[in-house]
């Protein structure tokens, strides 16, 4: 046990020294030869080695280089470009005899950015664009004008398909603000009803024999071309201070003013 522990002793220093001396003869060696270190990672990222640069590069981080930091970033991104290439690559073997021109689509259009320089993959996004195009002009002659969101989604993707399109821009436009306006009057209509159930729920508790007694159960409503109609369920006591079950219809015109009773039982 005391020679091994001596031994290692011994060889833990001397491993250290040994590592030492490399990274000073690294050092050394890099500024002698910068030049020639930075044409060969060059090289790589010519021949499209991204793996073999990033990891000539990364050797020589420690000298922190500002050229070789660049050239380290650019192995490191071309290095994740290609992976992500031949993942869609991979996976249009599987889609691309499907008719989910969408997908395909955005998949074509990933690849064009990620290598602009070839051709075939712009004229494939070409091709799936007007095929997309018309699958969507298709899919919109089924859709009511009435809704307004999906209508909005299908030119949204045309016009982001046909950018220039001036009729794409103006659709997505008008749905836009038919989708605004539709959500402002949803917030008019709750507040008004909110208005309203509180007016009616006081006002069918002033109209108890007791109101104290009053005890709210539930409200429903119903919205009218007219006016909002309520309905309130209640407990309350009678004459004879026994509790009952009691509902009331009250009315308020669209703002969920003017609260008035129509019914009672």
């Amino acid at each position: 046990m005391k020679r091994a522990l001596k031994w290692i002793l011994i060889i833990l220093p001397a491993t250290w020294v040994l590592g030492y001396v490399m990274m000073m003869y690294e050092d050394h060696d890099f500024q002698e030869r910068k030049q020639e270190h930075i044409s060969s990672i060059r090289l790589k990222l010519d021949q499209h080695d991204y793996s073999g640069a990033e990891s000539l590069a990364k050797k020589y981080l420690r000298q922190k280089d500002p050229d070789v930091q660049k050239l380290y970033e650019e192995a490191k991104q071309k290095k994740e470009a290609q992976a992500r290439l031949e993942e869609i690559d991979r996976n249009l073997k599987i889609i691309s005899s499907s008719e989910d021109y969408k997908v395909i689509l955005k998949a074509y259009k990933e690849l064009s950015n990620l290598d602009p320089e070839n051709s075939n993959y712009k004229e494939k996004q070409e091709a799936y664009s007007t095929l997309r195009e018309e699958q969507l002009l298709t899919e919109l002659k089924a859709i009511p004008a009435s809704q307004y969101s999906e209508n909005l989604s299908k030119y949204n993707e045309l016009k982001s398909i046909r950018p220039e399109s001036e009729k794409y821009q103006k659709k997505s436009v008008y749905y836009a603000d038919k989708i605004k306006e539709q959500d402002r009057q949803a917030k008019e209509r709750a507040k008004a009803v909110q208005q309203g159930r509180f007016s009616a729920e006081r006002l069918v508790q002033s109209s108890l024999k007791n109101p104290d007694s009053y005890e709210h159960v539930n409200t429903k409503y119903l919205i009218t071309d007219k006016e909002i109609v309520f309905i309130v369920t209640y407990r309350g006591t009678n004459s004879f201070n026994a509790v009952v079950p009691g509902k009331s219809v009250v009315k308020t015109d669209l703002d969920g003013l003017g609260a008035r009773i129509a019914s009672s039982n």
